[in-house]
């Protein structure tokens, strides 16, 4: 449970900044320097509190000692349910409790003032009025980790889906020149790109970092498609699974340097190994091939 910390809020000031299929993230008024991430997965209040609860435990056992500094800070706190209840009601959660379990974060695009979706994958937030200058933050989501000369699974899904995107994170971390490829039609400040070029030849930026975890798990693993039911899904693979979809947030200060944070590391169901099976079944007999 929370710290018996439960916050008042006036309803009208919770507004929803982003969402996902689990999860949202809000706001309170011009309060924007922290975020709470609150769980609608379920139509249980109190589920979802339950499953926030264990997500916490999950994020701060098995993956905080993965990712280190890396990984975002989350406190857990009670958020009374008054000022809650219109935006629970969008999502026609059942209101079976008093305490709304949230994880309160920091807001990683704070004090920017535009977002541009490169891609699927890759976002660009920008703060023009920056004092010291432009300052930027770099969305992605790195996905598969691959070694040197294997079929790229992150290139031949976005090919067998139809995205058209040339380059994939693999491609950066072992050629870190490519970004400015890939983001040249964005008209970024001059020196993002040396600093970031520098940034991402170190052996531990965030990209290697995600990359290099997967790999050390993936190791001695059974490939997905040797998956026959949840029994088979280990708590290795749940994690090597949420490691694969987790999201980076890099900003990039003239004026403070580079700094970098990972989110969406939430555990994943075994109830997915037939969605995780069916999709690496279609790559295996599809004759679509990308090596780097």
């Amino acid at each position: 449970m929370s710290n018996g910390l439960v916050s008042n809020y006036n309803d009208d000031d919770a507004i929803i900044v982003n969402r996902g299929n689990a999860n949202i993230l809000i706001k309170y008024g011009d309060r924007c320097e922290n975020l709470d991430r609150c769980c609608v997965r379920f139509k249980s209040l109190r589920q979802n509190n339950i499953y926030t609860l264990r997500n916490l435990r999950y994020i701060r056992n098995c993956v905080s000692p993965l990712l280190g500094d890396y990984l975002i800070a989350c406190t857990n706190l009670g958020r009374n349910v008054r000022n809650l209840e219109n935006i629970l009601g969008e999502f026609k959660v059942d209101i079976d409790s008093k305490v709304v379990e949230v994880l309160e974060m920091e807001n990683l695009t704070f004090g920017m003032d535009s977002i541009v979706t490169v891609d699927h994958f890759t976002k660009v937030h920008r703060q023009k009025s920056s004092i010291d200058g432009e300052a930027i933050v770099w969305e992605f989501k790195p996905k598969w980790m691959i070694r040197k000369g294997e079929n790229c699974r992150n290139c031949v899904l976005n090919r067998f889906k139809g995205r058209n995107i040339p380059f994939c994170y693999n491609m950066v971390l072992e050629h870190p020149e490519m970004l400015r490829k890939w983001l040249a039609a964005f008209s970024m400040p001059p020196q993002f790109f040396p600093d970031m070029e520098t940034y991402l030849r170190d052996s531990d930026n965030v990209l290697a970092r995600v990359y290099k975890t997967q790999c050390n798990l993936a190791d001695s693993l059974p490939s997905l498609g040797e998956l026959a039911g949840e029994n088979d899904v280990s708590g290795s693979l749940a994690l090597l699974m949420a490691l694969r979809d987790v999201t980076c947030f890099v900003r990039w200060d003239p004026a403070s340097g580079i700094r970098a944070k990972i989110v969406d590391v939430d555990m994943k169901p075994k109830s997915k190994w037939k969605q995780w099976k069916d999709q690496q079944d279609v790559l295996d007999v599809s004759d679509i091939r990308v090596c780097h």
